[in-house]
């Protein structure tokens, strides 16, 4: 780090156009734990987001670091996550992020749990009956993510109960024991 300069992230969004609602949206709602969005830029069917670079492991790394983790670390970081969602849900619309999992929750180096990459995410639409398309990753995505109905605030949470499971168990129902690598 050098006095004056900022970490940052560059990502371009093929047709991103209805995700700078999002981005735009999560920017001035300054949520704590996210990255900080510091310029949205749209044009014909790019959107480009430089945000706050995150310096520390993510969860799914530390996983495969340290094996199912503590329930006392595990329970804290869901805390963590679900104070981000409450803020983030309270918006009018609700912002539903829909892509909750361990790659996606950043453990900072001084420790702060931070949720990240919000490409999935959307604004909630009480008149859509159902997602236009699968959004999410399979394992985490919830039932109405594979076109049962619509993604709501529900949809985090469950996709938050998927990861502490896995954080906690080592493995999702219906599966086996899953041993990882060291």
């Amino acid at each position: 780090n050098h006095p004056g300069h900022r970490d940052i992230f560059l990502e371009y969004l093929e047709h991103g156009l209805p995700l700078s609602a999002v981005y735009l949206r999560v920017k001035a709602a300054n949520v704590p734990n996210i990255p900080k969005i510091y310029l949205c830029v749209r044009d014909d069917s790019t959107l480009t987001v430089i945000e706050e670079y995150i310096h520390g492991v993510s969860l799914d790394k530390l996983l495969e670091q340290q094996g199912i983790l503590p329930e006392a670390r595990v329970i804290e970081i869901a805390v963590a996550i679900c104070n981000i969602l409450e803020q983030l849900h309270a918006g009018l619309p609700p912002i539903v992020h829909r892509n909750i999992k361990p790659s996606n929750i950043m453990i900072s180096n001084d420790g702060v749990v931070k949720l990240i990459d919000f490409n999935a995410a959307k604004e909630f639409d009480q008149s859509q009956i159902e997602d236009t398309r699968l959004i999410g990753t399979r394992k985490f995505a919830a039932p109405e993510q594979y076109g049962f109905g619509q993604s709501d605030p529900r949809t985090d949470l469950y996709a938050l109960g998927v990861t502490m499971l896995l954080s906690s168990d080592e493995r999702l129902p219906g599966q086996r024991s899953v041993s990882r690598s060291s």
